[in-house]
């Protein structure tokens, strides 16, 4: 679990780096929650689902072997939303930075395919 831990840890750092959090400019709010676009770069992209990929794998392979599959899986995905919601959200007051839902989603797959090696790993 500690492993888990590290990995979040290091995404929320790499995410919210340098942390000069601010006031964001009129409508930016507005324009990340209405925004959605799907592709922002083919470099973000590829960067978002990479990032998100080990935890997926981590996520999967670390969670209880009590939960039936379906729950597990249930539960990880519902955290490969938040998780990367919450930090595109903050990266609203990042003025470094450029929030996207774009790559909320793009999160999503990398995590989902990290969850998809994780499964084959477990079973191997």
């Amino acid at each position: 679990m500690r492993i888990l831990s590290v990995i979040l840890l290091l995404i929320a750092y790499g995410s919210l780096y340098p942390g000069n959090f601010s006031a964001p400019p009129e409508g930016a709010l507005n324009a990340f929650l209405t925004n959605f676009s799907v592709f922002t770069s083919i470099g973000d992209l590829l960067g978002n689902i990479a990032l998100f990929f080990p935890l997926g794998i981590a996520a999967f392979l670390f969670s209880s072997g009590r939960q039936h599959d379906g729950t597990r899986v249930a539960a990880t995905l519902l955290l490969a939303f938040l998780y990367p919601l919450a930090l595109q959200l903050a990266q609203v007051w990042l003025p470094s930075r450029s929030a996207a839902l774009a790559d909320v989603l793009w999160k999503l797959v990398g995590m989902a395919s990290g969850m998809g090696a994780g499964r084959f790993l477990a079973r191997g």
